[in-house]
């Protein structure tokens, strides 16, 4: 896909047009980055924003693993120990 066009405001905008956000997949919230190729040219990067609710489930749970209020507690107690001996 080549030769689409589009102009730039006078604040330095340019709106995308559709079908480059289509062919490159682009959404709302993704994040380009702008690399100068040469003279005139200009690479254009996609960075996709992928919210963090996208990641739920991603890492699971080892069976038995601490939580981390027995974390702490494991902690406190081991502390009160160091201070004031196993009595």
């Amino acid at each position: 896909m080549s030769g689409i066009g589009a102009k730039v405001t006078s604040k330095g905008q340019v709106t995308i047009p559709a079908a480059i956000r289509n062919a490159l997949n682009i959404e709302e919230g993704d994040q380009l980055i702008f690399e100068t190729a040469g003279e005139y040219e200009v690479r254009v990067k996609v960075i996709k924003n992928k919210p963090l609710t996208s990641l739920l489930g991603a890492l699971r749970k080892e069976q038995g693993a601490a939580e981390m209020k027995d974390i702490r507690q494991q902690a406190y107690y081991a502390k009160a120990r160091q201070r004031y001996g196993e009595g």
